[in-house]
């Protein structure tokens, strides 16, 4: 009878130290990611405020039209009239 604790025992206490080193195996992982979780917003190439769906100005700084011939014509009101004006005059 005692031989038969003695072993469900060693049984027991074996267990007991591959749980507790797959415990520290989870344990030190578990540090690893959240150091590169950590570093992961300081290596982003997005400046902080800014979404990163955010669209890029247009570099060209240019504007393309498209003339629709099926369309009615849009007439432009007299401030925007004189804003063309002043840009060609200006250009």
């Amino acid at each position: 009878m005692i031989y038969e604790f003695k072993n469900i025992h060693a049984k027991i206490d074996g267990n007991y130290s591959d749980l507790n080193n797959k415990y520290m195996q989870l344990a030190s992982h578990l540090k690893a990611l959240e150091s590169q979780v950590a570093s992961m917003p300081s290596s982003s190439k997005q400046p902080m405020g800014s979404l990163p769906g955010k669209p890029e100005k247009n570099p060209k700084e240019s504007c393309n039209v498209v003339f629709s011939t099926t369309s009615p014509e849009i007439e432009l009101s007299d401030h925007e009239k004189e804003e063309d004006e002043i840009e060609r005059l200006e250009g």
